[in-house]
């Protein structure tokens, strides 16, 4: 029996995977079935853009949720080879760049990550803005350009980012591009480290968590965003796609606290995973902390 990899428990029960409850409608019912022939159609096949992208994914089948935690992890994840042909092309390519009303958006959330990151090392006795940082899975690098506003350019500022195009964006911003994925063999601790909607696509939770705890140095902070996948979000019909892993408060505190790290806040954020599965978009001004909410954000520190 496959033991949770967070709190280490045997006891789990299973959910579907993209799209959690039976179908409601018809129309529902039908894009279902569309996306299990797409799938089972042979690779190469030539399919329009959006149909390929349903084709194309490598995400599927059942989720094993721990009865303990409510950790959630895939059944059959991708390989990593598979994992590194998705995110080099296939993902950037169903999304936009940040342009327009998408980078206010972006921008406006990573300012408010950015505020609570300071206010938790405030708290805990650090200078609010850190000397050296690492964006993991950076895109825009929204929290790194905000640590360099505040500084005036002073923030020793690095990314991993497997994502090509954005590497005219750090040479223009002077941000060090360190690598394409993690974890990577780092030379150097960091002050911070800022990871937001990237956790749950890791294959490896365990080396990727105690790369990251490896990492900080000793008054070091972690700051972590990720999808918000207690109980009500598996009632509700949610796009998981391309999700490997599921978090709740419970099991992203104990994901760093068993490693040694304080955590020095953790709670629910954004609209509602209600609003959320009935398709409103969220607004820029979505970034309070909401019990229910859609995001889980969380501070860690290492105090050693």
């Amino acid at each position: 029996m496959t033991a949770c990899p967070v709190c280490k428990q045997l006891q789990h029960q299973f959910k579907n995977y993209d799209a959690h409850t039976p179908p409601a409608s018809t129309r529902e019912r039908l894009r279902r079935g569309l996306r299990g022939l797409l799938r089972a159609l042979p690779a190469g096949t030539p399919l329009p853009g959006t149909l390929a992208g349903q084709a194309g994914s490598p995400f599927g089948g059942r989720v094993r949720v721990c009865t303990e935690c409510g950790h959630a992890v895939m059944e059959t994840p991708p390989d990593l080879a598979g994992l590194k042909r998705y995110y080099g092309r296939q993902y950037w390519s169903e999304r936009p760049t940040q342009d327009g009303h998408g980078a206010q958006r972006g921008q406006t959330r990573a300012t408010a990550q950015v505020e609570l990151v300071r206010e938790c090392r405030r708290l805990a006795g650090q200078p609010d803005l850190p000397s050296e940082t690492l964006e993991i899975g950076a895109a825009w690098a929204g929290a790194t350009l905000r640590f360099k506003e505040l500084s005036g350019d002073s923030v020793r500022t690095s990314v991993c980012e497997p994502g090509e195009h954005w590497s005219g964006h750090y040479a223009q911003h002077n941000i060090e591009r360190l690598a394409e994925y993690y974890p990577f063999e780092a030379t150097r601790q960091f002050d911070h480290i800022h990871s937001s909607h990237w956790l749950e696509h890791v294959l490896d939770l365990e080396s990727t968590r105690r790369a990251l705890a490896s990492q900080l140095k000793p008054g070091g902070t972690l700051f972590m965003e990720v999808p918000n996948c207690g109980a009500p979000y598996w009632e509700l019909n949610l796009s998981d796609n391309p999700h490997i892993h599921f978090f709740t408060a419970v099991s992203l505190r104990r994901a760093f606290s068993d490693l040694g790290l304080s955590c020095l806040h953790c709670a629910e954020y954004g609209m509602s995973l209600q609003e959320r599965a009935a398709g409103v978009r969220p607004a820029a001004e979505q970034h309070a902390a909401n019990p229910g909410g859609i995001w889980l954000r969380a501070v860690f520190l290492n105090p050693a």
